[in-house]
């Protein structure tokens, strides 16, 4: 099924792999919730939307799988929100700007069902209050959520540029900077707390008012990377690491979740 808002235009939905349910083309604005909001929606595509201003987040999924591709998401409460997806989330190609609170934003709390897999690749990323892209498993089980972040551009935020909690992530290939030789307002480029395994790798961050590289992993596993990264001009450290004995960490939402779990 696709949904059209565009008159003469059709769609097969193929660059969505055959999505049952395709919405695409249409102009979001306004309005007084999240500019899109869809719940327990299995192989959903969402394309080439203009979505803006709205006082929710310009895309809001629930308990879905979905791709979301090549849209423009301006001045909504956030860019686009996920919440408890089903096994896979896709988002890329697309243009996030200008939003209240963080572009992308992840939040895992269901603990049933197959291990979820967030990937975000070659969105641009700009300007929004609350940081770039940020993902938190909130379930007691390490394992149940992945990241794949790659070839992102992300710039000028408030906040962590990528800020990984509690889950797998492979970080990749991004470009974080700020426009013009200014600095981020705050917080750091890439940041992970207490993912069980990472690659950090090949990602270019240049001009952040605090550091670079961040990590801190008490359930750090055999395997986990940083490696070829580019980094200048840092307001403090370019990579911090922390491991099992560093205790006196505390990092929140996820301080209130039991370490030995």
């Amino acid at each position: 099924m696709v949904v059209d808002s565009v008159a003469g235009s059709s769609s097969d939905c193929s660059v969505c792999n055959n999505a049952n349910f395709c919405l695409e083309r249409s102009d979001i604005v306004d309005c007084g919730g999240p500019g899109l909001h869809v719940i327990q929606a299995d192989d959903l595509c969402i394309k080439l939307n203009h979505i803006e201003g709205n006082v929710g987040p310009g895309v809001l999924t629930q308990e879905d799988d979905a791709i979301l591709l090549g849209s423009t998401l301006i001045g909504n409460q956030a860019g686009i929100a996920v919440s408890d997806q089903q096994e896979s989330v896709l988002v890329q190609n697309n243009t996030i700007s200008g939003n209240q609170e963080g572009g992308i934003v992840v939040s895992q709390t269901a603990t049933s069902g197959p291990v979820a897999t967030f990937e975000a690749h070659n969105n641009k990323i700009l300007g929004n209050s609350l940081g770039g892209i940020s993902v938190y498993n909130g379930t007691p089980l390490l394992g149940q959520l992945k990241t794949e972040i790659s070839q992102n551009v992300i710039h000028d935020h408030a906040g962590v540029a990528i800020h990984v909690v509690r889950a797998a992530a492979q970080i990749q290939q991004n470009k974080i900077k700020a426009v013009a030789g200014e600095t981020l307002v705050s917080g750091r480029a890439i940041e992970l707390n207490r993912s069980p395994d990472f690659a950090v790798s090949d990602n270019v961050i240049e001009a952040v008012a605090d550091g670079g590289i961040f990590v801190h992993a008490p359930f750090l596993e055999a395997g986990s990377t940083v490696a070829s990264n580019q980094i200048f001009d840092t307001g403090t450290y370019g990579i911090s690491i922390q491991g099992p004995k560093a205790a006196d960490y505390v990092c929140d939402p996820a301080a209130n979740i039991d370490e030995s779990v």
